[in-house]
């Protein structure tokens, strides 16, 4: 019995921008990461071999709000809930949940160490590998990047969205505010459909104060 297994956590050779915040895939990539991991590693034909436990079945802080929760807090299904399924009876559900291709934020991705004054005006938008899906909500949220650890251990506690940045919303698109306060941030995007499926990413940024 496998009692733990699922993607890369991001202590194993994950992206880190300039200041170390480390670069998380969308969950569509991460979707496809458990079904590459499972076929690959599982020993599915061994006769002993009874069965597997992914990590982690629910919705968790650890990194960020998403980087290892198959679900969001109000039980919304992601792509992986999805390949689990697929893995463990050979069928996949018949509505899959919204496929993201990327997020760039003024046309860059999360590689390029975007940098922003103050109150700065930015753009995000969200690119799809499938466009058209049935998406009937998108949630646009910026956080302060969770590095807090005590005895060095993950902080398990949600960071508190950073309310008013957001001042524009147009179906992928988004317009917003940078926050004040020099540090490192991220903003998120989680798509919803109408079948209690979702999607999400998340793209690090860094505000420097202007005497820096």
């Amino acid at each position: 019995m496998i009692t733990e297994w699922g993607i890369d956590g991001p202590w194993e050779g994950t992206r880190q921008t300039a200041w170390s915040a480390y670069i998380e895939p969308t969950s569509t990539k991460k979707a496809e990461q458990y079904t590459a991991k499972y076929k690959a590693q599982m020993p599915v034909d061994d006769p002993r071999f009874l069965g597997s436990f992914i990590f982690y079945w629910g919705q968790k802080q650890e990194t960020t709000q998403t980087w290892f929760s198959l679900f969001d807090e109000n039980g919304f299904k992601t792509g992986a809930v999805a390949s689990a399924q697929y893995l463990w009876t050979g069928n996949w559900p018949a509505n899959e949940a919204p496929q993201i291709k990327y997020m760039l934020v003024d046309a860059k991705g999360a590689n390029d160490n975007i940098l922003y004054e103050p109150n700065q005006k930015a753009n995000a938008e969200v690119f799809m590998l499938k466009p058209g899906h049935n998406i009937i909500k998108i949630q646009w949220q910026i956080f302060q990047e969770d590095w807090y650890k005590k005895d060095n251990i993950n902080n398990t506690n949600k960071p508190i969205e950073i309310a008013g940045l957001i001042t524009q919303k147009n179906e992928l698109k988004a317009t917003f505010i940078t926050p004040a306060k020099a540090g490192p941030y991220r903003i998120f995007a989680n798509l919803y459909d109408n079948y209690g499926n979702m999607a999400t990413c998340n793209t690090p940024f860094y505000v420097v104060a202007n005497n820096q």
